[in-house]
């Protein structure tokens, strides 16, 4: 009798342990929700003031083509507020190259 309430004891606390998991699983994706949340409202917020923003001072540099991307190219950013704006002519990613 005393083997079967210490097996049925041990199997319990195998549920509370996966409970235990899931809760904590359940906590991190609603962290993680709430951040991809507030970076879209960040990135948003950062689109409209790049779409208000006149592009007067613009310079030839490496960015990134886009918020995936990883990979570095040359282009046209607005250097107020560092939104790409194009690709540069071969004669003006020359000149950018010369200079550094």
């Amino acid at each position: 009798m005393y083997d079967l309430y210490v097996c049925g004891a041990l199997g319990n606390l195998g549920v509370i342990n996966r409970l235990f998991y899931l809760k904590n699983l359940m906590g991190l994706f609603r962290k993680i929700t709430a951040l991809l949340n507030r970076r879209e409202k960040i990135d948003k917020e950062i689109e409209t003031l790049q779409k208000e923003c006149s592009h007067s001072n613009k310079s030839v540099r490496f960015a990134r083509e886009n918020l995936a991307s990883t990979m570095l190219s040359l282009r046209w950013v607005c250097d107020d507020c560092t939104k790409v704006l194009g690709i540069p002519s071969e004669k003006d990613a020359n000149e950018y190259l010369i200079k550094e």
